[in-house]
């Protein structure tokens, strides 16, 4: 875990046992992907981890800081399994656009098998993104790294900020096709018109970007 965010949650009151700090985290999350946001609550999860409630917020301070850390190993997660396709897709010489299918797939595939966790962490933050510590924000900007990379394959210039621009504005877009497909527990959409949705998205931004000058 990094450590600004222990520092930013901080342990409070007495130490507790070694160990307990990351099962409490643990049993977080896997309420979240059982049961969604809606099950984490202080009194099982204090059950669950063999200590009190008043040790529990001790500990975490607010229940909202111990979903957010709950949340960044999600995020950690996703990131790695991006990254890993991002990789793969480069050493096995993709070009550029099927780069960005590729990530665009991944994260589809991603979605379906942690469905409910995701949609757990993405209710959570709906209504507390303003309110976020900057190590929590980093978790999402990492996500937008990875698509900068991809795009870096283009053989184009990026003025500015464009290339940023152009990572959030293709991830607000698969984003949204994805989240839009979402049920409660399930994907609302068969797997291939989600993908057929994906690739129409990620071929206009392979046009616009084909058109661009040259680098």
């Amino acid at each position: 875990m990094m450590m600004e965010e222990k520092r930013q949650t901080g342990v409070r009151g007495r130490k507790a046992p070694d160990g307990t700090r990351e099962r409490v985290i643990a049993l977080t999350r896997d309420l979240m992907a059982a049961d969604g946001l809606s099950s984490v609550k202080a009194r099982p999860i204090a059950a669950s981890a063999g200590v009190s409630v008043g040790t529990l917020y001790n500990m975490f301070g607010h229940l909202d800081d111990l979903v957010r850390l709950a949340n960044g190993q999600t995020y950690d997660d996703l990131f790695a399994h991006q990254q890993g396709a991002l990789d793969r897709a480069r050493k096995a010489m993709q070009t550029p656009r099927r780069q960005l299918y590729t990530l665009a797939h991944a994260y589809l595939e991603w979605v379906g098998d942690h469905h409910t966790l995701w949609s757990a962490t993405l209710a959570f933050n709906q209504d507390r993104m303003d309110s976020a510590p900057s190590w929590y924000r980093q978790k999402e900007r990492a996500l937008l790294a990875i698509i900068e990379q991809a795009l870096e394959d283009f053989p184009i210039r990026f003025d500015g900020d464009r290339r940023l621009h152009t990572a959030r504005a293709l991830w607000a877009s698969i984003h949204g096709i994805v989240s839009m497909a979402m049920g409660t527990r399930t994907l609302l959409l068969p797997v291939e018109d989600i993908e057929v949705q994906i690739e129409i998205v990620v071929d206009a931004v392979a046009r616009t970007l084909k058109s661009q000058p040259s680098a």
